[in-house]
């Protein structure tokens, strides 16, 4: 029975998804009327926004200067093309983008759109406008893509120092930034006296504005949805089940959006990533936690609460290592084939750059919000030596001789082979685990 309804799921995801390319339109004739859906990014010397249209949707350059704002209705008249090449025009897919058009004749119509959503962009630019007149780049850059995720500031340098030192996801907005958001807000409600359900409630509501703030990409979204039903498990007081959470947020994204599935790397990448944190963190923690006599240092939840050790002592810090290696090895090992496959290279020095940078993220996102909200020089010092830190990393981390090894063309037998020994791994070492309940197996 549960073969048979795997089958048939399988069999309707493909159906949507054929039925998602077919609705692509081939042709698009001048002129086009439609309603700008995202506030316009700088990109090179012009700048682009998304016209969304009765067809679909197109990307549009224009001028740098051109004063074009979300839910501006326009009359654009020039020729529009199907985007090239195939990468590029499958990456634009996904969100709906078939064409792109460079510096037409643009006449605004009149102002639309919601204005909550107007109100929340508006926010943003206020935002970056003080990022950008209190952090220096390319500290600001860093900065603007962690809170605001906007890398449209990125140059082909920083990118590429980067991808080599197997940092990109910290610019990414994902789980680490919604879990941070979700306990200062929690917690800030109940600091105010509010009941837990409600502080609940509110937070589940500010998640899913802050989602649409930094523009709604995979990463944001998936971690969205898991933070909301986390917070909502709370409210139920429901035991969380990691596998069918992640379970829940993929089957939704891609009912919404089928071709994620495919074409969309970062909706591919913090699956698997949250994948092998889930698989392999308590392992390899473990293994770093043993004492001599083979006793157990991972506590259980119970240990954890009535522990009395001081603040900062050896134990606590062999805990906190422990558990930043079980969360990198973990989450690389799961995506290390899928970043071979498609930029031909494995960071080798993303483990301890990794390490190194992510207790000190919390306080980045903390500092900066603060100096993007006040633009005080109190919070954008902090901000400034803190980012100096962490692009201190990445630049070592990519620019030793062997901070990655390149392997070009690799071919899709070999990573589909990798997988299957990875996910193997993962399901002995869990076979061999009699300690984890049913709830915490792989699947």
């Amino acid at each position: 029975m549960v073969i048979l309804l795997c089958l048939l799921f399988f069999l309707f995801g493909a159906f949507c998804f054929s039925f998602a390319l077919l609705g692509i339109p081939r042709d698009l004739h001048s002129p086009v009327y439609g309603k700008v859906v995202e506030e316009p990014l700088p990109a090179g010397d012009s700048r682009s926004f998304v016209l969304e249209h009765n067809k679909g949707r197109v990307l549009i350059y224009t001028d740098r200067y051109a004063q074009y704002r979300y839910g501006d209705l326009l009359r654009v008249e020039g020729s529009f093309e199907r985007p090239s090449p195939e990468g590029y025009a499958n990456y634009l897919k996904k969100d709906g983008v078939y064409h792109t058009s460079f510096f037409p004749e643009i006449e605004k119509e009149e102002e639309g759109g919601s204005r909550l959503k107007r109100g929340i962009f508006s926010f943003r630019e206020y935002l970056r406008g003080n990022i950008r007149e209190s952090v220096p780049a390319p500290h600001r850059f860093l900065l603007e893509a962690m809170l605001l995720g906007d890398r449209s500031s990125f140059s082909d340098e920083l990118d590429e120092k980067l991808s080599v030192s197997g940092t990109r996801h910290i610019t990414a907005v994902s789980g680490m930034h919604v879990a941070i958001l979700s306990f200062v807000i929690f917690y800030l409600f109940s600091f105010f006296g509010i009941k837990k359900k409600r502080s609940a409630v509110y937070s589940i509501f500010l998640i899913a504005l802050f989602v649409v703030f930094v523009g709604a990409p995979s990463s944001a979204v998936r971690a969205g949805i898991m933070g909301g039903l986390a917070l909502f498990s709370g409210i139920a007081s429901r035991k969380l089940s990691l596998p069918r959470t992640m379970s829940f947020a993929a089957a939704g994204m891609l009912a919404f959006n089928p071709l994620l599935l495919h074409h969309d790397l970062g909706f591919q990448l913090s699956f698997l990533a949250l994948m092998g944190i889930f698989a392999f963190h308590r392992p390899i923690t473990k293994i770093f936690l043993k004492r001599k006599n083979g006793d157990d240092l991972l506590p259980t939840r119970e240990q954890t609460y009535k522990k009395e050790d001081p603040l900062f002592s050896k134990e606590k810090l062999r805990e906190l290592v422990a558990n930043l290696l079980g969360v990198t090895v973990g989450a690389q090992l799961f995506v290390l084939p899928l970043v071979l496959y498609n930029f031909g290279y494995v960071p080798l020095l993303s483990v301890p750059a990794n390490i190194l940078i992510a207790p000190l993220l919390p306080l980045v996102m903390i500092f900066g919000f603060l100096t993007a909200l006040t633009g005080l020089f109190t919070f954008s010092f902090f901000s400034y030596v803190l980012l100096s830190y962490v692009l201190g990393i990445i630049g070592a981390a990519s620019s030793l001789p062997f901070s990655a090894a390149h392997i070009e063309n690799t071919p899709s037998s070999f990573i589909v082979l990798l997988y299957a020994l990875i996910f193997s791994a993962a399901l002995f070492i869990h076979a061999r685990n009699n300690k984890r309940s049913p709830e915490e197996n792989l699947f």
